[in-house]
């Protein structure tokens, strides 16, 4: 009778390596993907509809499940990018965070899950600003398009949302200085 930790060993120890090179392809391929997610994010936040468009191939598309039933889709890199920017100007202030994607990859092609929070500061015509803070869910296909990963398609879904009043951005003062 095998132990269980020696029945794992044997596991992976039986188990094929891929050749190095196929390991460092991989990790590459990964490295970039992340990457392409991370630029996405900081478009957003920077209102930036070049970096965004950056991010898709010129034949992208982009469905946004928003909330209450609402879908929207986009078609077309230099359209996603320039909508969303204008969509997400509404806004005084964005900070959107992206948790670890699962990310697989299968030759010039890839599938990306990653969750995130948004937090977006909305000033109505009352004038007290609120944050919404939503859960989101992406779901991408990527392709290498002219040696780069592009998103190809992207499904974006609203998961949860709550709101609360903003404030100023204060520190407490410290003792003895200013």
């Amino acid at each position: 009778h095998l132990s269980l930790r020696r029945q794992r060993q044997m596991c992976i120890r039986d188990r094929p390596t891929p050749p190095r090179d196929e390991k460092i392809a991989r990790w590459l391929a990964h490295s970039e993907i992340r990457a392409v997610v991370e630029r996405y994010f900081y478009g957003l936040d920077a209102r930036d509809a070049q970096a965004l468009s950056a991010c898709f191939t010129p034949d992208a598309y982009y469905e946004a499940n928003t909330g209450g039933g609402r879908r929207i889709v986009f078609e077309g890199a230099e359209a996603i990018g320039t909508t969303l920017a204008r969509l997400i100007g509404r806004f005084e202030a964005s900070l959107h965070q992206g948790s670890n994607p699962a990310i697989t990859v299968e030759g010039d092609s890839a599938q990306v899950d990653v969750f995130a929070i948004a937090r977006m500061v909305h000033v109505p015509v009352d004038g007290q600003k609120v944050v919404f803070v939503r859960g989101l869910r992406y779901r991408d296909e990527l392709v290498l398009h002219d040696g780069e990963w592009k998103i190809g398609r992207r499904i974006h879904q609203a998961l949860w949302q709550y709101d609360a009043d903003a404030i100023e951005p204060h520190v407490p003062p410290a003792p003895g200085i200013g």
